[in-house]
């Protein structure tokens, strides 16, 4: 009882958080999720075994401020956004193929596998955000309830129908054991519902926008956090981290946001809301 409590509260804590992230500010929002970002990165180099390197943690941290510093200034300072910023971010990364050209690492293909995966599934998620709030910062907040609600639907659905004299459908036993395909229909139908809401609130133009959003986050979100669940899995971890005590690492908070931030931007730039 006490644990529950306890991971209650620093659950309450986090979405709080995140919430006034999203409503304080840009400069909130900004300092907030490039926080989660670098813990996050710092998280993926120890999954993926390289933790012993501090060359590679430094890039992939620094890399991953500098991705995130351009991306935001895209969204709210486009004045002072110059092809210099992107060149300084192509010569850093060229600067980190000449060191590992100079000082060779044991399994090259590890090292730039790590920093590019850092950058690209990690650092870049997080930073489109900021491009989605310039925009309408409603649609920020309406794709992590999106991906909250998916999860709470998974979760109920996926725990009723597992007691029932057959069990329920597992979708993937050996990577998570718990997920099933009743409980990914409940966040899905979750997801709609939560989709149809936000379209009678008048947050997205159309029902067909909203409902597709919903889905498309919802299906994306299982992705990811499929995925993070093989990497831990291949590692023989159960959290990623400790960031958050009673909930695992940052990772473990965002794995869904890793694939359905980018893919919720590319549609809202297909439906024409923004621009990237």
């Amino acid at each position: 009882m006490k644990n529950l409590i306890f991971r209650t509260l620093f659950g309450a804590l986090y979405v709080a958080v995140v919430i006034a992230a999203i409503l304080l500010g840009k400069y909130y929002l900004g300092a907030v999720f490039l926080f989660f970002a670098v813990f996050s990165v710092r998280e993926w180099v120890v999954l993926a075994g390289m933790q012993d390197n501090r060359t590679m943690t430094a890039n992939a941290i620094v890399g991953s401020v500098g991705l995130y510093a351009v991306l935001w200034l895209q969204a709210f300072m486009p004045e002072m956004v110059t092809p210099l910023y992107w060149l300084a971010y192509a010569f850093f990364a060229l600067g980190t193929l000449a060191y590992s050209l100079r000082f060779p690492s044991p399994s090259p293909l590890h090292y730039w596998g790590t920093f590019i995966t850092s950058q690209l599934m990690v650092a870049l998620p997080f930073a489109l955000l900021s491009l989605i709030a310039a925009a309408d910062t409603r649609w920020v907040l309406m794709l992590f309830i999106l991906l909250w609600v998916n999860d709470t639907f998974a979760y109920i659905v996926g725990m009723l129908t597992a007691k029932l004299p057959n069990g329920n459908h597992k979708m993937s036993p050996i990577i998570s054991p718990k997920k099933s395909w009743e409980g990914l229909a409940g966040g899905v139908a979750g997801a709609l519902l939560a989709g149809w809401v936000f379209f009678r609130l008048q947050w997205i133009d159309t029902a067909q926008h909203a409902l597709c959003l919903s889905a498309i986050v919802a299906l994306a979100g299982v992705v990811g956090d499929l995925m993070e669940s093989q990497l831990k899995r291949s590692v023989g971890v159960k959290d990623s981290g400790n960031f958050l005590p009673g909930h695992g690492g940052a990772l473990d908070r965002f794995d869904s946001l890793l694939f359905a931030a980018p893919i919720y931007a590319i549609f809202l730039y297909l439906f024409g809301l923004i621009t990237l």
